[in-house]
C-alpha cells in the first residue's frame, strides 16, 4: 500500500533498522528536532533508510516513536522508538519541500509471509551463537534466543557487517535468514577458532611474547 500522505518525513541513518527492534535516538539537530516534532503533533512513524558506504538504499524501516525519554533545553531530545514494518523508497527528496528534513514516496510492504523457521534450522542457529559467544567468553540476553523472529533478534549480535545487515534486511522469510546467519557463523567460527590456537601457541614460546601477534 502506499503511504497515505504525499511525503514520509525520513531520517536516513548508518544503520539497519530490523522489524521489532527498540531504537535510542538522541536528537540534536535541528532538522531531525523539526521531524520530531511533526511526527509527535501529527502521530506519524517516519523512514530510516539506511546509509551505507556512501549511498542511500532503496529500502528502510519504518520507525514509531514509542516514548520521549528526555527533553533538554537546548531543544535535544532523547526518543525511544520502534521499528514497526519496512517500505520500499520510490522517491526521495532532501530537504523535503517546505521542510528541513528529507522526505519521500515510500510504499509500506506487506509483513513477513512466514514468520517461522524449521525447528532444526533454528536450534543449529542458537548453538552456533552459544558456541560463538563462549569462545569470545562473552553473554547473550536468554529472551535474544526466545524470539520468534529470532533472526532479527540477533542481526546486530554476530559481527555482521552493515552491508550484510542489509542483505539480511531484504530477505522475507524467517527461514532464509536463519539460513544466512548459520552460513555466516559457519564461516566465522573456524576463524576465530584459529586465532585463538594461535594466541595460545605464542602465550607458550617464549620467543614470541615480546611480538604483538597482529603484526610479527
Amino acid at each position: 500500500m502506499s503511504y497515505p500522505v504525499p511525503l514520509a518525513p525520513l531520517f536516513p541513518l548508518g544503520m539497519v533498522p530490523f522489524v521489532g527492534e527498540s531504537i535510542n535516538l538522541h536528537i540534536f539537530e535541528d532538522r531531525y528536532k523539526s521531524l520530531a516534532a511533526d511526527c509527535l503533533a501529527d502521530d506519524q512513524p517516519f523512514g530510516i533508510p539506511p546509509y551505507i558506504s556512501g549511498k542511500l538504499c532503496g529500502y528502510g524501516g519504518l520507525i514509531e516513536i514509542m516514548e520521549v525519554v528526555e527533553r533538554y533545553p537546548d531543544g535535544r531530545l532523547d526518543l525511544r522508538c520502534s521499528c514497526v514494518g519496512r517500505f520500499r523508497l520510490l522517491e526521495f527528496s532532501n530537504p523535503a519541500p517546505g521542510q528541513l528534513y528529507a522526505g519521500g514516496r515510500i510504499e509500506v510492504l506487506d509483513p513477513d509471509p512466514h514468520s517461522e523457521a524449521d525447528r532444526e534450522t533454528q536450534t543449529q542457529l542458537v548453538m552456533l551463537v552459544q558456541r560463538l559467544y563462549q569462545m569470545l567468553e562473552a553473554t547473550l540476553e536468554a529472551n535474544k534466543l526466545q524470539q520468534n523472529s529470532l533472526s532479527y533478534a540477533l542481526g546486530h549480535k554476530l559481527g555482521l557487517s552493515l552491508d550484510q545487515e542489509y542483505e539480511l534486511f531484504l530477505m522475507t522469510h524467517e527461514e532464509e535468514r536463519q539460513q544466512y546467519l548459520i552460513a555466516h557463523l559457519a564461516r566465522t567460527i573456524p576463524t576465530l577458532e584459529e586465532l585463538n590456537r594461535t594466541r595460545a601457541r605464542i602465550s607458550l614460546n617464549g620467543h614470541f611474547q615480546k611480538f604483538d601477534p597482529l603484526t610479527f
